[in-house]
């Protein structure tokens, strides 16, 4: 009797140890790569997008994480929509001048941009899964990165912002160095097409990267669009070039001018 009574009782162990195993199971496979967060704790169910503007992904996923949760969870994208953030560094009020109209017509083309689907904004489309098994972490992370938007995970939810954030408008002088360049250029055809030829060569020189955006054309696929005109201004007059780019673009375009002795002090009384 106490012989079945123990195999009995083995029995049940292996049993419970057995459920216990698939629920833990479960609960490991049920979100893939999960995140140590809330909000990545619910699977939803799988979710098929096909070329979706991403203001419609964000909240379809907001609202499928909610239901999950039955409400424990409101929000997992927060996406910010601030225009980038434009510092001037004029040396003097006419150049200030200019540097505001030049603002004012990227300001407009920004607004162009995000209502007409581009990259870097919410209109922008996405064809892809969310859900199903596998943790919206990764599958936000890719999303961001293939429509270059900026990312992070934190505790109360998935941030997902505009990039870039600034932008700062400068000055450059337009040295003989610059010309003698631009004509070198010229004579071998490598300049672009899409800019003026002074333009173009401050732009290969320095390394500047805000002439060029990224356009979705289909599932998964992208061509790139010039805009020179919107972050470039040649002011004629003043032998300046206005430039409009990151922080680190605008470090950088310096250094590599002061190192190719292509460099000159914008100073307050140009014209």
């Amino acid at each position: 009797m106490k012989t079945a009574l123990r195999w009995i009782s083995l029995v049940v162990g292996i049993l419970l140890c057995g459920a216990i195993g698939l629920l833990w199971v479960h609960r490991i496979t049920a979100v893939a790569h999960q995140r140590p967060y809330k909000w990545d704790q619910f699977a939803i169910p799988r979710i098929q997008f096909t070329q979706e503007p991403l203001s419609n992904v964000f909240s379809t996923v907001n609202q499928a994480v909610n239901q999950a949760s039955h409400g424990a969870v409101h929000q997992v994208v927060i996406y910010d929509n601030t225009p980038i953030q434009i510092t001037k560094f004029a040396p003097n009020k006419e150049i200030d001048l200019q540097m505001d109209d030049m603002i004012s017509a990227f300001r407009a083309h920004e607004n162009e941009m995000a209502s007409n689907g581009k990259d870097f904004y919410e209109s922008g489309t996405y064809s892809g899964t969310m859900g199903g098994g596998h943790s919206l972490g990764c599958a936000l992370q890719d999303l961001a990165s293939g429509v270059n938007l900026g990312y992070q995970e934190r505790e109360d939810g998935v941030h997902i912002w505009r990039e870039p954030k600034s932008f700062e408008c400068r000055a450059y002088r337009i040295t003989d160095g610059l010309r003698s360049l631009m004509e070198a250029k010229r004579r071998t055809s490598d300049l672009h097409v899409d800019a003026e030829p002074i333009v173009s060569v401050f732009a290969q020189v320095t390394s500047i990267q805000s002439w060029s955006v990224w356009v979705p054309d289909g599932p998964n696929r992208q061509t790139s669009e010039y805009r020179f005109s919107k972050v470039f201004r040649h002011l004629k007059d003043s032998e300046l070039i206005l430039a409009l780019a990151t922080p680190e673009e605008q470090k950088e375009a310096e250094s590599k001018l002061k190192s190719a002795a292509l460099w000159a002090e914008v100073s307050a009384g140009t014209k």
